[in-house]
């Protein structure tokens, strides 16, 4: 079944890092999940649905694609069409960066950005364990 893609949907995807970071960091704050997308006055609001959510409402074709989709590398996006909701699987474009380094990048960022350059506590840990390496290299 080929649908076309919404024009909100096709703007949010075309702006590739905001997506993915959000995605990814959805995705360390509450677990496996999908991005949800709503339009409203001609905007895309995000949302996100976890895991949980889909099992509440038996929902077994989203709960399978939640359950094989690799997090580091693609997020799951879900959008209404004329036809009912879509969820599709979307991987990082050619040459870009996947929603993991996206999320690594933006957020060390922030860390340098801010002063003292301290990163918050609600990390996850491999996050913090790669800023050790990087501040003290062997």
């Amino acid at each position: 079944m080929n649908q076309e893609i919404p024009a909100y949907v096709d703007n949010v995807l075309q702006d590739w890092e905001s997506i993915s970071f959000y995605a990814y960091d959805k995705y360390e704050a509450k677990g496996r999940g999908t991005v949800v997308l709503f339009e409203e006055n001609g905007s895309a609001i995000a949302g996100y649905c976890t895991k949980d959510y889909y099992i509440k409402n038996s929902r077994t074709k989203e709960i399978t694609l939640i359950e094989n989709y690799n997090p580091a590398d693609e997020f799951l996006l879900r959008f209404e069409t004329g036809g009912g909701w879509t969820t599709l699987r979307i991987g990082f474009p050619e040459g870009g960066r996947s929603p993991k380094e996206v999320w690594f990048y933006k957020t060390l960022q922030k860390i340098n950005e801010s002063r003292p350059p301290v990163p918050p506590k609600d990390l996850p840990g491999w996050f913090l364990e790669a800023l050790e390496k990087i501040e003290s290299p062997k």
